[in-house]
């Protein structure tokens, strides 16, 4: 019997106990048909490493490259059937099945809104350098992850997000209304959030359909 790692090589990836596949077709038929074959001997392998595969917490999504409504895929894993997902979050990313990436920023700006407050309370009670630390611990790392592939949704939502940022670096920096949103980033030395992301970064892409399997 064929190892089944020899299919599922470049398609599959791990992180922890996290794992992602992908599937490629050119037809709804062929990736269902692909997606259940694939799935077939990656649970054989986890059977045969004493692992097991949560059902429950296992879903998927259906990428096209054309906006048009995406038959539905019927994917199964020992005769249950895995549950299609518009969303799903993985490493910390929340993947939309449109590719908009409007439920990750909505999710960016709801952690930092939350700080609004925090941030008012305490920034006259502590030194200026412990603020910028806190700026860095705080604020910067949920901008920054994942920037590379979230900043590809509207630019209205990096906007939004730079408004966000730009209200919390004047609350920590104790600086009013009228200070230049330029001398807030070069105080900290860092950059707007759509300055972060780098618009010539280029992924390779193939036509087709892609469905992404999440298996925590």
């Amino acid at each position: 019997m064929t190892s089944p790692i020899l299919y599922l090589e470049k398609k599959i990836k791990l992180f922890a106990d996290d794992t992602n596949l992908f599937v490629c077709a050119k037809t709804i038929t062929e990736l269902e048909s692909k997606a259940n074959f694939y799935l077939l001997h990656l649970d054989n392998w986890l059977k045969a490493n004493k692992l097991h595969l949560n059902i429950g917490k296992t879903c998927y999504s259906v990428f096209s490259p054309n906006k048009i409504s995406v038959p539905t895929v019927t994917i199964k894993v020992n005769d249950m059937n895995i549950k299609c997902v518009k969303e799903c979050k993985y490493l910390g990313i929340i993947i939309d099945d449109e590719l908009k990436w409007t439920p990750h920023t909505d999710s960016v700006l709801q952690k930092l809104k939350r700080l609004l407050g925090i941030f008012y309370k305490m920034h006259y009670k502590l030194s200026d350098w412990c603020l910028r630390n806190i700026y860095f611990a705080f604020v910067h790392p949920y901008i920054l992850y994942g920037v590379e592939v979230y900043g590809n949704t509207f630019p209205s939502y990096l906007d939004k997000s730079t408004i966000l940022n730009n209200k919390l670096l004047r609350i920590l920096q104790k600086k009013g209304r009228t200070c230049c949103n330029e001398r807030l980033y070069l105080q900290y030395n860092t950059l707007l959030p759509v300055q972060l992301f780098l618009p010539g970064l280029e992924s390779c892409t193939q036509s087709g359909i892609l469905s992404s399997f999440y298996i925590p």
